[in-house]
């Protein structure tokens, strides 16, 4: 805590948002975020030279990854908050 402030200051001063505006894209017609992903992975997978460590296609390697990230995301959401 910073000296001579009190908690409620802390609280006060992070909950202003120093934006104007905040969008929500809930549609995707701002930013693709799964087409995005698998472009990048395509990258990876082509630089890294993927194929020869005997990933067999760069599809089955995308879709590995969206697969076990997704697993990944569900586990983390299901993790209890911890009471304070």
């Amino acid at each position: 805590m910073t000296p001579g402030m009190n908690k409620s200051e802390i609280v006060t001063r992070k909950s202003k948002i120093p934006y104007r505006h905040l969008f929500f894209d809930l549609d995707h017609t701002i930013w693709d975020f799964d087409r995005n992903a698998e472009e990048a992975l395509n990258e990876l997978y082509v630089i890294h030279r993927l194929h020869e460590i005997g990933l067999n296609s760069a599809d089955l390697f995308i879709e590995t990854y969206t697969r076990n990230n997704h697993r990944q995301a569900l586990t983390r959401s299901r993790v209890p908050c911890s009471s304070r």
